[in-house]
Protein backbone atom coordinates (compact mmCIF):
# COMPACT_ATOMS: atom_id res chain seq x y z
CA UNK A 1 0.00 0.00 0.00
CA UNK A 2 2.74 2.47 0.85
CA UNK A 3 4.55 1.85 -2.32
CA UNK A 4 1.22 2.44 -4.69
CA UNK A 5 1.36 5.92 -2.19
CA UNK A 6 4.80 6.62 -3.06
CA UNK A 7 4.43 5.89 -6.52
CA UNK A 8 1.38 8.08 -7.09
CA UNK A 9 3.29 11.07 -5.60
CA UNK A 10 6.53 10.31 -7.52
CA UNK A 11 4.20 10.34 -10.49
CA UNK A 12 2.70 13.56 -9.23
CA UNK A 13 5.97 15.42 -8.81
CA UNK A 14 7.07 14.67 -12.56
CA UNK A 15 3.90 15.58 -14.03
CA UNK A 16 3.68 19.24 -12.17
CA UNK A 17 7.43 18.97 -13.08
CA UNK A 18 7.00 18.49 -16.85
CA UNK A 19 3.53 20.92 -17.30
CA UNK A 20 6.39 23.65 -15.38
CA UNK A 21 8.44 23.21 -17.99
CA UNK A 22 6.54 23.11 -20.93
CA UNK A 23 4.55 26.67 -19.63
CA UNK A 24 8.32 28.11 -19.26
CA UNK A 25 8.26 31.94 -21.25
CA UNK A 26 10.78 32.13 -24.21
CA UNK A 27 14.39 34.00 -22.28
CA UNK A 28 15.48 34.49 -25.94
CA UNK A 29 16.10 38.11 -26.93
CA UNK A 30 14.65 39.74 -29.67
CA UNK A 31 17.28 40.23 -32.95
CA UNK A 32 16.55 43.15 -35.05
CA UNK A 33 16.35 42.35 -38.62
CA UNK A 34 14.68 43.86 -41.83
CA UNK A 35 12.56 41.59 -44.22
CA UNK A 36 14.23 41.33 -47.86
CA UNK A 37 12.72 40.63 -51.21
CA UNK A 38 15.33 38.73 -52.77
CA UNK A 39 13.99 38.07 -56.09
CA UNK A 40 11.73 35.33 -57.51
CA UNK A 41 13.13 31.77 -57.07
CA UNK A 42 11.95 31.53 -60.32
CA UNK A 43 14.08 33.94 -61.75
CA UNK A 44 16.97 32.41 -59.90
CA UNK A 45 16.50 34.73 -56.38
CA UNK A 46 15.99 33.99 -53.52
CA UNK A 47 12.84 34.89 -52.16
CA UNK A 48 11.81 36.36 -49.04
CA UNK A 49 15.29 36.56 -46.55
CA UNK A 50 15.50 37.83 -43.40
CA UNK A 51 18.85 39.78 -43.19
CA UNK A 52 20.29 39.93 -39.52
CA UNK A 53 23.46 42.36 -39.65
CA UNK A 54 25.23 41.29 -43.00
CA UNK A 55 23.78 37.63 -43.09
CA UNK A 56 21.09 36.46 -44.90
CA UNK A 57 18.57 33.83 -43.47
CA UNK A 58 15.91 31.86 -45.53
CA UNK A 59 12.86 31.77 -43.38
CA UNK A 60 10.17 28.72 -43.04
CA UNK A 61 7.46 30.48 -41.96
CA UNK A 62 7.33 34.44 -42.95
CA UNK A 63 3.63 35.05 -42.52
CA UNK A 64 2.30 37.34 -45.95
CA UNK A 65 1.89 40.35 -43.51
CA UNK A 66 5.32 40.66 -43.47
CA UNK A 67 5.95 40.27 -46.47
CA UNK A 68 7.02 43.85 -47.53
CA UNK A 69 10.92 45.07 -48.95
CA UNK A 70 13.11 46.67 -46.19
CA UNK A 71 10.76 46.06 -43.66
CA UNK A 72 11.52 46.53 -40.11
CA UNK A 73 11.31 44.17 -37.87
CA UNK A 74 12.25 42.50 -34.51
CA UNK A 75 12.25 38.88 -34.09
CA UNK A 76 12.75 35.41 -31.87
CA UNK A 77 13.89 32.55 -34.08
CA UNK A 78 15.53 29.19 -34.39
CA UNK A 79 18.75 28.04 -36.41
CA UNK A 80 17.72 25.32 -38.28
CA UNK A 81 20.31 22.75 -39.71
CA UNK A 82 18.87 22.81 -43.35
CA UNK A 83 19.87 25.25 -45.90
CA UNK A 84 17.25 26.69 -48.50
CA UNK A 85 19.08 26.39 -52.26
CA UNK A 86 18.26 29.71 -54.50
CA UNK A 87 20.13 31.59 -57.19
CA UNK A 88 23.45 29.85 -58.91
CA UNK A 89 23.50 27.32 -56.38
CA UNK A 90 23.85 29.39 -53.25
CA UNK A 91 22.51 27.95 -49.79
CA UNK A 92 20.94 30.36 -46.81
CA UNK A 93 20.72 28.92 -43.78
CA UNK A 94 16.93 28.53 -42.75
CA UNK A 95 15.37 29.92 -39.67
CA UNK A 96 12.12 29.22 -37.97
CA UNK A 97 10.44 32.35 -36.37
CA UNK A 98 9.54 31.82 -33.19
CA UNK A 99 7.85 35.81 -32.85
CA UNK A 100 7.84 38.94 -35.18
CA UNK A 101 6.43 42.04 -35.21
CA UNK A 102 7.09 45.24 -36.91
CA UNK A 103 9.46 47.95 -35.15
Amino acid sequence: MKTILNFKLLLTALLLTASISACKKNDQPFTEAKVINAGAVAADGCGWVIRIGDTNYSPTNLADQFKETELKVSIRYQTLSSKFQCGWGQQITEIKLVDIKKR
